[in-house]
């Protein structure tokens, strides 16, 4: 592992995991020391790459740019392992994530960091688009149309709908201070489980209405390689955070705020993410609705998804309500079907 100097207070460090990333690695980085935004560092984890060209490029960018672009070398332990690394060796009051193949606008992190600033929030959350790597053509914008807002009782169901990526976010450092250890952190939903464990400690998120990061989608991704194991060890990730989440106290919004988020993220989107291998959604659908059954109960009854609730505090609550319906009614299975049908015969990534 190679150890270096922090650098001096800064207004913003940027954590960029790096594995083998060649193909998108120069433009990612690119935009990134183009930001209109002063006083912010570039901090690059390269995750125990085994290509070489992968070094070359983060030797180039933290000579050329050495006031921005910081490099550390750590033994590979996967996405989140090097998330938390690029956290501790931090000097920014914010900090922010971008994925090593994906880019972001040269105005994202100036936006953001004035929003922080003048709304007092402690998370800001941009829009995006989500752009076919082949082609690269933008096929969908997500995230804009949202306001501001603080976390009370009352609207703290809108944090279920909140997109889990890490990346169109910007925190403060403090949230992100003591990131939960793992000893394998999972490889599906590391994301989710990381904005889940820090939401106890927001008190207001703002948002920027413009998509200021494009999120680079592949077709045949890894997620089609991923396994009933690995699945497994998503559903006990998540079993572990709300654990710690709930050492002291377990306040009825919050269990009610989980349990909807279990049945989003494990009772639908997981099976959603295998739907390509019936044999592994199959196992994974018996999986997850054992938990849901045995620990995360009051999604199916939820106060966040009634119809007073949805129309007085968010419209986009009405999806979930419907696929809240759909797995009552055990319609799920024929859900699943038509999803994996629509995506072969439109050859694009669909999100349900």
């Amino acid at each position: 592992m190679q150890v270096k100097d922090k650098m001096k207070q800064c207004t913003l460090s940027i954590i960029v995991p790096v594995y083998n990333a060649t193909n998108m690695l120069r433009d990612c980085l690119d935009a990134l020391v183009r930001q209109d935004l002063s006083q912010y560092e570039v901090i690059c984890i390269n995750d125990g790459s085994t290509e070489k060209q992968t070094y070359d490029i983060l030797a180039e960018y933290e000579k050329k740019y050495a006031e921005i672009v910081k490099v550390y070398h750590i033994e590979n332990g996967g996405v989140y392992k090097a998330r938390k690394y690029g956290v501790s060796m931090a000097s920014g009051t914010y900090i922010g994530f971008c994925d090593c193949d994906d880019k972001v606008e040269t105005n994202m992190y100036q936006s953001m960091v004035t929003e922080l600033e003048t709304s007092g929030a402690d998370l800001v959350i941009c829009g995006y688009h989500r752009v076919d790597y082949d082609t690269k053509k933008v096929f969908a914008t997500e995230m804009l149309g949202w306001s501001s807002f603080s976390i009370n009782a009352t609207t703290i169901g809108k944090l279920a709908i909140i997109n889990t990526a890490l990346w169109n976010k910007v925190y403060k450092k403090e949230l992100l201070d003591n990131m939960m250890e793992f000893s394998q952190a999972p490889r599906i939903g590391e994301d989710m489980l990381l904005l889940l464990s820090i939401y106890p400690k927001i008190k207001k998120i703002a948002f920027v209405d413009a998509p200021l990061y494009n999120y680079y989608v592949r077709k045949g991704s890894s997620m089609n390689t991923v396994t009933i194991q690995e699945c497994n060890k998503t559903v006990q990730a998540f079993e572990k955070t709300v654990s710690k989440m709930f050492e002291k106290e377990e306040p009825e919004e919050w269990r009610m705020l989980v349990d909807l988020m279990a049945f989003i993220h494990l009772g639908i989107s997981l099976p959603v993410t295998v739907s390509g291998n019936k044999i592994v959604c199959k196992k994974v659908m018996h999986l997850t609705r054992k938990a849901l059954c045995e620990k995360y109960g009051t999604w199916k009854n939820s106060d966040f998804l009634t119809l007073k609730y949805i129309v007085k505090t968010d419209k986009k609550l009405a999806k979930v309500k419907i696929m809240q319906l759909v797995y009552k009614s055990h319609l799920f299975d024929c859900f699943l079907k038509v999803y994996r049908w629509m995506q072969v015969a439109l050859k694009k990534d669909i999100k349900w």
